[in-house]
């Protein structure tokens, strides 16, 4: 651009012409093409970190409530006749009412569920006050393993929901993403919780950047899809493993849910 000009003897500022401010805003919508993904990425990560925040919360309860009650996990069977054992937040609400576990740590802000803000009462991802035993299917941010807890029909009576008795509690999913409070699903269905094979309101794993998972021994880990390393398993004893049965075999299994 020119700095000044000339015009009947007086020197006046010159002007950008189109062509120079089309140019500069070409640059201006590149950088912002090139930046925008990585705050994106950025602002993911931040939502995954505070999510295993809220996670270890949850476990550091479990782990206390089993403290106090004989080593026996916080388990409940829900209303067996009205919504059935999936949808309890029975455990929910004894960390929040008992062990410290605040409003805030059942709520992700990096993952969908679909919103109750209109409703008297309600806290985002644990339910509404007053109502110690269930949530409508979707909810919820984050799930304890049914499949530790002392119901015969999950356990195969092999450990009765004992925090002692799992034999693989660094490879055994304590607390986990899932729509529903209690996991009882499978291996194969939890899919319904992955961008690429759920419904919107179900999708837990931070817009396809990974899965959070809390471990019995208290450790935390985050999984992108496909990626197992240590195998991990919705089964807390060795015996239970069976490479051809969708309920037992590690993260994960190809393919949309059955």
């Amino acid at each position: 651009m020119k700095e000044m000009n000339r015009k009947n003897g007086v020197r006046r500022p010159s002007r950008f012409t189109l062509i120079e401010l089309l140019v500069v805003i070409a640059i201006i919508a590149i950088l912002a093409s090139m930046l925008l993904p990585s705050l994106h990425k950025a602002r993911l990560r931040a939502y995954t970190s505070k999510c295993k925040g809220n996670m270890k919360n949850l476990v550091s309860g479990i782990q206390f409530y089993a403290s106090d009650y004989k080593d026996q996990m916080p388990c409940h069977g829900g209303r067996a006749t009205v919504d059935g054992d999936y949808n309890s937040t029975w455990w929910m609400w004894q960390l929040r009412n008992h062990y410290g576990s605040g409003d805030k740590i059942f709520a992700c802000p990096g993952n969908v569920v679909r919103p109750v803000t209109t409703l008297e009462n309600f806290v985002p991802g644990l339910g509404w006050i007053g109502d110690s035993q269930r949530m409508d299917s979707g909810r919820t941010n984050y799930s304890i393993n049914g499949l530790l807890s002392m119901q015969k029909k999950w356990n195969r009576n092999g450990n009765s929901g004992k925090v002692s008795k799992f034999d693989i509690p660094s490879r055994s999913i304590m607390v986990l993403e899932y729509h529903v409070p209690t996991f009882v699903d499978g291996t194969k269905k939890y899919n319904s919780s992955l961008s690429r094979y759920g419904a919107e309101f179900n999708l837990r794993d931070h817009q396809n950047t990974g899965s959070n998972f809390a471990m019995a021994d208290g450790h935390l880990e985050t999984l992108s899809f496909g990626a197992n390393p240590r195998g991990l398993v919705f089964a807390p004893l060795e015996s239970w493993l069976r490479p051809v049965e969708d309920y037992w075999r590690p993260l994960w299994i190809s393919g949309p849910p059955n």
